[in-house]
C-alpha cells in the first residue's frame, strides 16, 4: 500500500516512518523537505494539490502540526492555517482521489473538567487556541473524508526529538530543578508503541473497508499521572535525586496558554477492536529510558 506521511520529520512521525518502512510504500512529507523528505507546505492548496496527485496515495498519515500549545496561543492564525487549513487541504484533495485518512488528533480538544479519562463519546470542548485548531481538523476529515480514522493521543514521548521526558533527564544530569505541575493530570505516551499499535491496526483493518469501524480512537498507554508523577519516576529510574523535582500547581507556571487540568484519554475502543492491550504508561518509560541511555 503506497501511504502519504506527513510531519515525517517530528517525533511521532519518524516513529511511524519507522515501523511502517518495511511494510509499505512510505512517501515522507515535511515542511523542511530534510531528511530524505518530499517539501510541502500543506498551507498551500495548490502545493497539496500536486502532491496527492502526483503521489495518489491508498492511505494519508497526518501526523503534521504546531503542537507548541503556548507558541499556538500566541500565533493563533499560524496554528490556525497550519492545524486546521492544512488539514483541511489534505482530506479534501484526498477525499477527490478515494484515499483513507488518519489523522493524529490530541487530548487538548477536552476541557479537563471530567476527572475520569474521556472516551471517544465525550463532548470535546477545547480551552486554547491548540486544541480549536486539532478540533478543527478533525471536522474537516469527518466532513470531507469517507474512509477516516481519527487517533487522539496524549503527551507524547521518544527518542526522535526533544521533549518533556528529554528535558527532565537533562535538567537531573545537570543536578538543575525540575518544576512541573503535581495537579495536570496526562496519559504518557511512547511513539514507539503509538506506531506499533497503529500498525497492528492496520494489519487489522481492510481498506477500504465494508464495516463501519470509521471514526475516532483514542490510542495511549494505559494509565494516567501528573507530570509531577512521571518527572519523579524519570528520576527514580535512572537514580537522580528525586528532591530536585518540585511539585507546584499548574497555575503557579508561566504560560501562554490554559491546559485542561484532566485530559487523561481511555483507550478501551482501540483495544477491545485489535485485542490488542496497550503497555502500562510505566512500562513504556521504563523501556524508553533503557534505550535512551544506552545509547548515550
Amino acid at each position: 500500500m503506497k501511504v502519504l506521511l506527513t510531519g515525517a520529520t517530528g517525533l511521532l512521525g519518524q516513529a511511524i516512518w519507522k515501523f511502517l518502512d518495511e511494510e509499505y510504500e512510505i512517501i515522507p512529507v515535511s515542511l523542511s523537505g530534510k531528511n530524505n523528505t518530499i517539501s510541502c507546505d500543506l498551507r498551500d492548496e495548490n502545493q497539496v494539490a500536486e502532491l496527492i496527485n502526483h503521489y495518489r496515495p491508498e492511505l494519508i498519515i497526518h501526523s503534521a502540526a504546531i503542537t507548541d500549545v503556548d507558541f499556538c496561543e500566541r500565533e493563533p492564525k499560524l496554528a490556525h492555517d497550519v492545524n486546521t487549513i492544512g488539514t483541511r487541504n489534505l482530506s479534501w484533495y484526498g477525499s477527490k482521489i478515494h484515499s483513507a485518512f488518519i489523522y493524529i488528533s490530541t487530548d487538548y480538544v477536552f476541557d479537563g473538567e471530567k476527572n475520569l479519562p474521556y472516551t471517544e463519546e465525550d463532548e470535546p470542548q477545547p480551552i486554547n487556541v491548540y486544541g480549536i485548531s486539532k478540533l478543527g481538523g478533525e471536522r474537516y476529515v469527518s466532513y470531507f473524508m469517507e474512509e477516516y480514522f481519527i487517533f487522539r493521543t496524549s503527551f507524547l514521548f521518544g527518542e526522535y526529538k526533544d521533549n518533556f521526558i528529554t528535558m527532565c533527564i537533562q535538567k537531573l544530569a545537570a543536578k538543575e530543578k525540575v518544576t512541573v505541575a503535581n495537579d495536570q493530570i496526562i496519559s504518557p505516551t511512547y511513539v514507539d508503541d503509538f506506531a506499533w499499535a497503529l500498525k497492528a491496526f492496520l494489519k487489522k483493518v481492510r481498506i477500504p473497508q465494508t464495516d463501519s469501524i470509521y471514526g475516532i480512537y483514542h490510542l495511549v498507554n494505559q494509565g494516567n499521572c501528573s507530570r509531577y508523577d512521571l518527572a519523579m519516576e524519570v528520576a527514580r529510574i535512572l537514580n537522580y535525586d528525586t528532591n530536585s523535582v518540585v511539585g507546584v500547581s499548574l497555575n503557579q507556571i508561566p504560560k501562554d496558554a490554559k491546559r485542561p487540568l484532566f485530559s487523561a484519554l481511555n483507550c478501551d475502543k482501540f483495544q477491545k477492536f485489535t485485542c490488542l492491550p496497550m503497555p502500562a504508561w510505566e512500562q513504556a518509560l521504563n523501556k524508553f529510558l533503557f534505550q535512551y541511555v544506552k545509547k548515550g
